[in-house]
This record gives structure tokens, C-alpha cells and sequence, in this order.
């Protein structure tokens, strides 16, 4: 596993609703699904698969490198 931290007040980036998860296949349209309070949302309309892999994209070009995210975690501890 691989872990990545995001600084919110440094970047502006799309992904701020939580965690989705955008499911690829070679032989069915994607998909994306989120967990929510008291139950689950399955998305799999095109255009807004797309925006949720817009959004994934935009999060990992903002996040923080692992050693950076490390850093930053070990930062927070000590204060």
C-alpha cells in the first residue's frame, strides 16, 4: 500500500465527496461506486464515470509523494 496525503489548503482539486472507487473492464463499460452513510451508489452512466476519473486524476497529481506524506504525518504526531 501506498500512502499519499493531500494538503487541502494548498491545492484546489476536484475530489471532495469521499471515496470512489471507478471500476475499468476490457469488456463492459466502467463504472464508478461510493459508499455512503446507509448504503452504497452505483454509477454507470458514461460522462459521469468520466468526471469521477477526472477527479481521481486530479487527486493524485495534487498529492503529496510518499515520503513527503510521511513527513507531513510524522509533523502532525509531533505537534
Amino acid at each position: 500500500m501506498t500512502l499519499r496525503s493531500v494538503r487541502p489548503e494548498n491545492y484546489l482539486y476536484m475530489a471532495l465527496t469521499g471515496q470512489v472507487i471507478v471500476l475499468n473492464f476490457e469488456q463492459v463499460r466502467s463504472s464508478a461506486y461510493s459508499e455512503l452513510h446507509e448504503g452504497a451508489m452505483y454509477i454507470q452512466d458514461e460522462e459521469q464515470v468520466d468526471s469521477y476519473t477526472m477527479a481521481a486524476k486530479s487527486l493524485r497529481w495534487v498529492a503529496l509523494s510518499p515520503d513527503q506524506s510521511r513527513d507531513l504525518i510524522e509533523d502532525m504526531l509531533q505537534a
